[in-house]
């Protein structure tokens, strides 16, 4: 398998920073690929990279970084990733046979380059370190309303300076479009972000705590509208928005392909849906599913440890993948069972949007928009609605019905570029409408 190291410098002419300085990530600029017997294959060098700049070429056998053996692809990225801007690094290769040492210093990573508009590269604080914030600015609109997008379950960067057409990207570029400001934050560890604790190692509570640093950062940001703050919560975003305004007024939240029930009973439902769109044996759906209860009650429930859990569902956890996997803390979901979806939409004192995606294969039903719109009507009359986004996947993609989204699964269409090149820009204009709406009120 081929890994891209991409770590070039870009100058960004519509880029400032505020706040204290965050280096940038280190870039290598090399794609690599493991070598037998020992060390990594230098397959590609991008031109004027930090890896072109110490003299790597192509065929180069990577055997040492930093002194210590490469033991793998993955271990390299880590290892590089691990680093800033301005860092030094030294690499011993093999090239034609002869052991030579490389040395020099890091570049960092390029800036986003927005289509319209300006970008500011931010900080914020958090538990003794800092997290890197992205806010962009429409053109020739002061103090414009921001959207504060909140991202899902996974450990990823919502820095995306290498692909302008990326779905997120398409987001931020089409709310900008509209007037609209539109505000990001790494979780902890992710991007450039100096933390004592990487993402996969905190809790959902510090999860969300870092996610309120974001919205208290924001409304103090002169360039925006502290009175006019709209969130985003994508997937577990849309957990995480509801908690977060139940501590700090926003004038809206917009929740996306998300759950109002406990995170248990939402593992149970899906995992029979899931069996069912994919056409498993029934039989074997409802086994599965009843081996998953008693596991789950143990885990999220009981909040069993972990290496109580592992001795009890030792058979299960053999049979079949893990549920507290997906690169997080096994405490994270524990946590995550403990919110009251519906109590934080009572607390958060906010007109409630809830968008069904059609072909969303992990919120099936839409239930999870229904009940939304059921829990916020009961307290604030007419602020509770949700909406059906027509033809559209989880993750912003035009795929067409359900079924439709599972054949192309099956067959393997449903990549990163399928997803990127077929975005719906329906979903702007649902949520640009939905904000004027609020805002006339």
């Amino acid at each position: 398998m081929k890994f891209f190291l991409l770590i070039a410098v870009l100058f960004c002419y519509s880029c400032q920073t505020s706040g204290q300085e965050l280096k940038r990530r280190a870039f290598l600029g090399v794609q690599v690929e493991a070598s037998e017997p020992e060390g990594l294959l230098v397959q590609r060098v991008v031109d004027n990279s930090s890896g072109a700049q110490i003299g790597l070429q192509v065929d180069d056998i990577l055997v040492k970084l930093q002194g210590s053996e490469i033991s793998s692809v993955d271990a390299f990225i880590s290892e590089v990733s691990a680093h800033f801007e301005g860092d030094e690094i030294s690499l011993e290769i093999v090239r034609n046979g002869e052991d030579i040492e490389l040395t020099g210093t890091l570049l960092g990573r390029a800036k986003e380059l927005p289509k319209l508009g300006t970008i500011e590269y931010r900080t914020v604080a958090y538990e003794g370190g800092r997290l890197r914030s992205l806010l962009n600015l429409p053109p020739g609109v002061k103090n414009p309303p921001v959207v504060y997008f909140i991202q899902g379950y996974s450990c990823r960067t919502i820095d995306i300076y290498w692909n302008g057409k990326n779905r997120l990207r398409q987001i931020v570029d089409g709310l900008v479009a509209k007037g609209f400001a539109v505000y990001r934050i790494e979780k902890p560890g992710m991007g450039d972000s100096q933390t004592e604790k990487s993402c996969n190692e905190i809790g959902y509570h510090e999860e969300a705590a870092a996610f309120l640093a974001g919205l208290r950062d924001l409304k103090t940001i002169e360039k925006v509208d502290e009175e006019r703050v709209f969130l985003f919560g994508h997937s577990l975003g849309g957990v995480t928005a509801p908690v977060i305004a139940a501590e700090e007024q926003v004038r809206g939240i917009i929740n996306y392909g998300s759950v109002t029930s406990s995170w248990f009973e939402f593992l149970v439902k899906r995992a029979r849906e899931h069996g069912r769109l994919r056409g498993d044996d029934p039989r074997e759906v409802e086994e599965y599913t009843r081996e998953l209860i008693p596991f789950l009650q143990d885990y999220l429930v009981a909040r069993m440890p972990e290496h109580e859990l592992q001795n009890k569902h030792s058979e299960y956890l053999q049979n079949y993948s893990t549920p507290y996997m997906g690169n997080r803390a096994y405490s994270f979901m524990q946590e995550l069972e403990e919110i009251d979806i519906t109590q934080c939409l009572i607390r958060s004192n906010a007109p409630v949007l809830a968008i069904h995606a059609e072909a969303d294969f992990n919120c099936v039903d839409g239930d999870w928009a229904k009940h939304t719109e059921y829990v916020v009507n009961s307290v604030r009359p007419g602020q509770g609605q949700w909406k059906l986004l027509p033809e559209t996947s989880h993750s912003f993609a035009k795929v067409g019905d359900l079924e439709t989204f599972m054949r192309l699964r099956a067959n393997g269409e449903i990549t990163n570029t399928y997803v990127d090149s077929n975005f719906n820009p329906e979903l702007i204009k649902m949520i640009a409408e939905w904000i004027e709406e609020v805002e006339r009120v």
